[in-house]
């Protein structure tokens, strides 16, 4: 069974060096994230994108903040509220079901959150929620980086093993950006 991340380790999701040198809101930037989209942040923990993404689509967006635990939820909902992102939707899920209504969406993010899926359960829930055409962003650890930053090696997803899966779900590779010393970031559409 694959590591589940700790609301107790919540400092390690907020460490300036997770995505140095590039902020979080300029990864949204080079991905396309723009106002007025409908965004997803699968695994949001307490909002690290999901509160700059709800920003950077302004009023007329929505982001929902999906997460399977409450306890992480709490903590968003406090930060959203204080940070003025009245337009985040919090939303609890499981890896089999995210209650969001099919093709709905225009972006997903799902950052730091592949090696802790038992399946593919979330990412058939997640071609499932986007719109035909729509980009899913699949930042993660390099297999690489430091160990003290994120997962044991031996629990992270390799770039190729993210594309095998992702094609075989119906989704077609599209660009990489950087997304800082540690992790890569992969950008697919979803064909139809």
């Amino acid at each position: 069974m694959p590591h589940k991340f700790s609301p107790a380790s919540i400092a390690k999701l907020e460490d300036s060096r997770r995505f140095y040198p590039i902020s979080p809101r300029e990864i949204l930037g080079a991905v396309g994230l723009t106002e007025g989209m409908q965004v997803a942040d699968v695994g949001c923990g307490v909002g690290v994108f999901a509160i700059p993404a709800a920003l950077l689509v302004g009023g007329d967006g929505i982001v929902y903040a999906i997460d399977p635990q409450e306890e992480m939820l709490s903590i968003l909902r406090d930060r959203a509220s204080a940070a003025g992102a009245g337009n985040i939707r919090p939303l609890r899920s499981s890896e089999e079901h995210i209650p969001i209504p099919d093709g709905t969406l225009d972006l997903v993010l799902m950052v730091d959150v592949l090696h802790e899926l038992e399946g593919d359960g979330t990412l058939r829930e997640v071609r499932r929620i986007l719109r035909t055409g729509g980009t899913l962003v699949v930042i993660d650890w390099r297999m690489e980086g430091r160990e003290d930053m994120g997962p044991p090696r031996e629990e992270r997803v390799p770039e190729g093993e993210v594309r095998r899966r992702l094609s075989s779900l119906g989704f077609g590779d599209v660009r990489r950006v950087k997304a800082g010393e540690e992790h890569y970031a992969l950008l697919f559409r979803r064909r139809s």
